[in-house]
């Protein structure tokens, strides 16, 4: 027998949020390298008048979320450094 009630059928919005992805894996990801190795790779490129033993985790982690959100490919000559500031930070530059 049909129902001929008049309430309405609603679904529950999902509950769920969108995943969270780390910049450097979706930098890795666009640069088509393992995380590890694209890391470790930007210390020794991007991060001028520094050695790569000299790079903070949060140096690193500031330079990787400006390349990630702006989708830039940091090992191209010239597009993007990291120049270290006196307080510890990093001023991103990026190339013409």
């Amino acid at each position: 027998m049909p129902d001929n009630s008049t309430a309405l059928a609603t679904t529950p919005a999902p509950s769920v949020a969108p995943a969270f992805v780390k910049s450097s894996t979706r930098l890795g990801a666009f640069l088509g390298m393992d995380t590890a190795m694209m890391l470790d790779t930007l210390k020794v490129q991007c991060f001028k008048g520094k050695r790569p033993d000299e790079v903070s985790d949060e140096q690193l982690a500031a330079f990787v979320s400006v390349a990630a959100v702006l989708e830039l490919n940091p090992l191209v000559p010239g597009m993007l450094y990291a120049y270290p500031e006196r307080n510890g930070g990093i001023t991103p530059i990026i190339g013409p």
